[in-house]
């Protein structure tokens, strides 16, 4: 094994250490001052751009594994800052035709190193362990721009309560985490090869939805209970198409005490959706149909009828609420469709 080898090994061995040791450092002040200084340098903000948008209507943002935190600007301009310590990430900005461009060019993790002694090992070991969650870039953007952004392993945080015209996210393996309140976003699409997960509070002030990922966990925790007449925040529409996958990850989860949307579609063809909603107080109007059959466990409207037989559903399920004004059609093709 070589020089480089060796050492690279013995950094990981010390960054182990650290992790399993947290509390008895707590004890030494030497090396607490170098945790809280590797902290305070892993936040700091490096400004790379920063300028008036003049016509800039969009911002496009292509990153390999850098995160992606997009804040409200008050200013008419987009800047952009590199978040933490890290050095082996490097951008471009560019500005054509009305787009501007931020990609990352540089993924370089191959340190060279000339390290002997034990205490900048510890100061390496930490600094690389304090800056993996807190490196990337900080995009301050006004309202009114469309924002695109491709990662493959990135993940996109929308801070503030912008006004948005369009989202589009795509990536390989990354997350999507929005405000969790009432936002005003138009279009929000998000292109994933893995797993997507969005609380209901997310979906809040998004006018239209569209997700195609592998698999798809919506869920509520009720933190929403505050927002008055929280039905009109809810989106119009909903539009779910599933990658196909096996009968355990390719799965559409969906469990919430509110509709998600207006009108919600789901087109999972050969993969199982799961759907809880609060089917006894909001009037839902189904158009379902499955290739293998429904299982349909509020059996209102199917009660006489063995549920693995049931293969398609239009219609309400709850006949006790036929005369309710307001409606939410659900419209679903799947293979095996479950319905709490």
């Amino acid at each position: 094994m070589n020089k480089k080898l060796s050492v690279f090994a013995i950094i990981l061995i010390i960054v182990g250490l650290i992790g399993t040791i947290w509390s008895g450092i707590n004890t030494m002040p030497y090396f607490m001052r170098e945790i809280s200084k590797a902290e305070q340098e892993a936040i700091k903000e490096e400004t790379i751009y920063n300028e008036s948008i003049e016509d800039t209507k969009k911002l496009t943002i292509y990153t390999t594994e850098s995160n992606v935190t997009v804040k409200k600007n008050n200013e008419n301009k987009i800047k952009v800052n590199k978040l933490g310590n890290v050095d082996y990430a490097r951008y471009d900005v560019s500005n054509n035709d009305n787009n501007l461009s931020i990609s990352e060019v540089e993924s370089n993790k191959n340190y060279e190193f000339k390290i002997l002694d034990f205490k900048e090992l510890f100061n390496l070991g930490i600094k690389s362990l304090v800056s993996i969650n807190n490196s990337g870039l900080i995009v301050y953007i006004p309202e009114n721009v469309d924002l695109e952004v491709v990662t493959l392993y990135g993940n996109l945080n929308i801070d503030d309560n912008l006004s948005l015209n369009s989202i589009l996210f795509k990536t390989s393996s990354g997350a999507i985490s929005l405000p969790k309140k009432i936002k005003n976003i138009d279009k929000l699409q998000i292109l994933s090869s893995s797993n997507i997960y969005l609380e209901v509070t997310e979906l809040l002030g998004i006018n239209s939805l569209d997700i195609e990922c592998e698999y798809l966990n919506i869920y509520s925790n009720e933190s929403y209970s505050f927002i008055e007449n929280i039905e009109d925040y809810i989106p119009d529409n909903i539009n779910i198409n599933q990658y196909n996958g096996n009968e355990y990850e390719g799965t559409i989860h969906i469990s919430s005490n509110i509709p998600i949307s207006k009108n919600l579609s789901i087109n999972s063809a050969n993969n199982h959706v799961y759907l809880d909603l609060p089917i006894e107080s909001y009037k839902f109007n189904f158009d379902a149909k499955t290739s293998d059959y429904i299982e349909l466990n509020y059996d209102l409207l199917y009660e006489n009828t063995v549920p693995e037989k049931i293969k398609q559903i239009k219609g309400l399920i709850n006949k006790d609420l036929e005369k309710m004004e307001k409606e939410y059609n659900i419209n679903v093709k799947c293979r095996h469709l479950e319905i709490q």
